[in-house]
């Protein structure tokens, strides 16, 4: 290699021990040539690297794709559940919210309106599953939220919170709080003169509401039958 300056041979020293100067242009091409040949060394092993990414991403995307249409569905069964346990509005709606938000075309579609949500978009299915189970769960624990009558002239009114208890003739007002145990509903009822337990089961549509008195149950119904369920309204013999 020679300088471009005074033309002494400078071996490969990009400055000249002769006159000093620096061969910046013999430089670049160097540089240059370099990454040429780096490029052209390493272009099978990007090219197969980049093919393995790229399949691997299709393969996410498709069981990623049937995941969503798998909730999707699920979502939409517990829409059509909540419809015919005549509970239809918030969890009706709530589960079929949840339906959409993962049916991917429909992703794609709110996705391309507004492009800062894609971040977003898994927090707020998972977000949005929760409310829907909240919900449903809610509106499950209420179907003892009703007035019961019994055979014997017993009655009972549950509403938020709030009781009135008809036994023997006498009338009583009060509270109640619920407890869960065992698949079975306590309802304990706190009157100004008495205290009352009763008891609530849910099972595959079919309900059993009683009241232990002298260890026997007293089975009551809705004054008003919903035709949606079935009651249980006599121990089986």
């Amino acid at each position: 290699m020679k300088c471009y300056k005074c033309g002494n041979d400078i071996e490969d020293n990009l400055e000249c021990p002769f006159c000093g100067y620096i061969n910046k242009e013999e430089k670049k091409k160097n540089i240059r040539a370099n990454d040429s040949k780096t490029d052209y060394s390493n272009n099978g092993k990007k090219n197969a690297k980049y093919e393995n990414d790229k399949v691997s991403n299709k393969v996410i995307n498709v069981i990623c794709k049937i995941l969503c249409y798998m909730q999707a569905a699920f979502s939409i069964m517990m829409a059509l559940v909540c419809f015919a346990l005549e509970k239809t509005f918030f969890p009706f709606i709530s589960w079929s919210i949840v339906a959409l938000a993962f049916i991917p075309k429909i992703k794609q579609i709110i996705i391309s309106k507004i492009s800062k949500i894609k971040k977003w978009i898994i927090p707020i299915r998972i977000i949005l599953i929760i409310l829907a189970m909240i919900i449903f769960i809610a509106n499950l624990s209420q179907i003892y939220e009703d007035e019961w009558v019994s055979n014997n002239g017993m009655s009972v009114k549950l509403k938020d919170n709030i009781a009135v208890v008809v036994e023997d003739g006498v009338e009583y007002h009060g509270n109640y709080k619920t407890q869960y145990v065992d698949g079975v509903t306590n309802i304990n009822i706190t009157t100004e003169n008495k205290i009352f337990k009763f008891y609530f089961t849910y099972n595959n549509d079919i309900i059993e509401f009683y009241y232990m008195k002298d260890n026997e149950k007293i089975y009551l119904v809705p004054k008003v039958k919903k035709s949606t369920y079935t009651y249980i309204e006599s121990e089986k013999k």
